[in-house]
């Protein structure tokens, strides 16, 4: 998601290019058939995603159902209860 639009608009064909476009305000995963901690969170973490959000539906059995928010911050993520980029929506909420 990009918070202002206009930055949106340069993207060719809607594929961001690492090091060449500006990262969106928030990535939203969804972990269906994988956990995204096992390598894809140190993905987007050392891509420069300010935001990500991986959410893990009702009906999974190896995780708990939730929406876990998690903030670059020095390089680094780390587990936050709240959005940065929608502060008044809370992870339970967004779930």
């Amino acid at each position: 998601m990009y918070l202002h639009p206009e930055r949106a608009k340069a993207l060719e064909r809607k594929v961001v290019v690492v090091g060449e476009h500006e990262h969106p305000d928030v990535v939203l995963e969804t972990d269906f058939t994988t956990d995204v901690r096992g390598g894809k969170l140190a993905w987007y973490q050392s891509w420069g995603v300010p935001e990500l959000w991986v959410e893990v539906p009702d009906r999974r059995e190896s995780f708990p159902p939730g929406l876990t928010i998690h903030l670059l911050e020095g390089g680094l993520y780390r587990t936050s209860a709240a959005s940065r980029a929608f502060p008044s929506w809370s992870a339970e909420e967004i779930h």
